[in-house]
């Protein structure tokens, strides 16, 4: 599921200043870089940065704990604000359990 999350994400285009950044340093692995460039645009409501902290959080890595609770509500945040890549996630996890998700497939079908 993170591998299709990266897929679908590299073909979004940059919303804001400091996407790009956030980007390539999510890209080249440096992920507390990718987070700092990242979270002020997420604050502000950029979706695309919400899905790509979502991602961070799932996976960690070199310098960040995988945090899936966290990652869940950059998701949730972009799914409310209706970016359709964190709308399919979400409805992914929740009819499939992943994510530490609790099954929820009627909750699923209403995101999907």
């Amino acid at each position: 599921m993170a591998a299709a999350l990266a897929l679908a994400l590299l073909a979004a285009a940059p919303a804001s200043a400091g996407y790009n950044e956030g980007l390539a340093a999510q890209q080249k692995g440096d992920l507390p870089t990718a987070i700092r460039e990242f979270t002020p645009l997420a604050n502000s409501g950029n979706t695309l940065a919400q899905v790509r902290l979502a991602e961070i959080y799932f996976n960690g890595g070199t310098g960040v704990e995988r945090d899936i609770a966290r990652g869940m509500e950059w998701l949730r945040k972009a799914a409310k604000a209706g970016n359709v890549d964190a709308i399919f996630f979400l409805g992914q996890a929740l009819i499939s359990g992943n994510l530490g998700q609790t099954k929820d497939i009627p909750e699923g079908v209403r995101w999907l």
